[in-house]
């Protein structure tokens, strides 16, 4: 499997709990090349080889498929899942989660200050650019255990949100921290 080790990749472990960048231009680059039957496959391995699990979303008018997988100890739990169209081959949008399930990750997250959740937020977004358009996140309040949201997008594909972002926006609808899930993966 070609793309096999590409999926294990994709955002380092040590995830929003250290200086260590947790989104990374290659692998939102190898993930833009891949098709959907390529994702796929790459899931059912990841399973067969218990690295990571993945769930599938049936929609009206979608399907789609999201990894999940527990990098390390303490950081939380991955989820990545492309966004298809039938019209595209490849993916239109990439959108990655980290569910603070674990007690280490859930504390940090319900204490840090709103100020370093934008910086943390706004210093992924700029260490994907030029290349990619990203906006991010976090869910947080007190009935949901906290996550931290981010929406990656190819440049030049959507010029709207390239424009956003050129003028500053980086969290998304110009809040870091809500309190329930933005319209986008499950």
């Amino acid at each position: 499997m070609k793309y096999f080790l590409i999926i294990c990749f994709l955002f380092i472990a040590k995830i929003a709990l250290s200086d260590t960048a947790f989104l990374q231009k290659s692998s939102a680059d190898d993930m833009f090349k891949l098709t959907k039957r390529e994702w796929l496959d790459n899931l059912k391995q990841l399973r067969i080889n218990k690295v990571a699990d993945f769930k599938e979303y049936i929609g009206e008018n979608f399907k789609e498929y999201t990894m999940i997988m527990r990098t390390n100890p303490g950081t939380g739990l991955l989820m990545v899942t492309p966004i298809y169209i039938e019209s595209k081959e490849r993916p239109i949008q990439i959108h990655v989660s980290i569910l603070a399930d674990e007690e280490s990750v859930n504390i940090f997250y319900n204490n840090m200050k709103i100020n370093d959740i934008k910086s943390m937020i706004e210093d992924a977004v700029d260490e994907m650019q030029p290349e990619y358009t990203v906006f991010g996140y976090m869910v947080r309040n007190k009935k949901t255990i906290p996550s931290l949201h981010f929406i990656i997008l190819e440049k030049d594909k959507f010029p709207e949100m390239d424009y956003l972002q050129e003028n500053g926006l980086k969290c998304a609808k110009a809040k870091c921290i809500h309190s329930n899930y933005l319209d986008g993966p499950h």
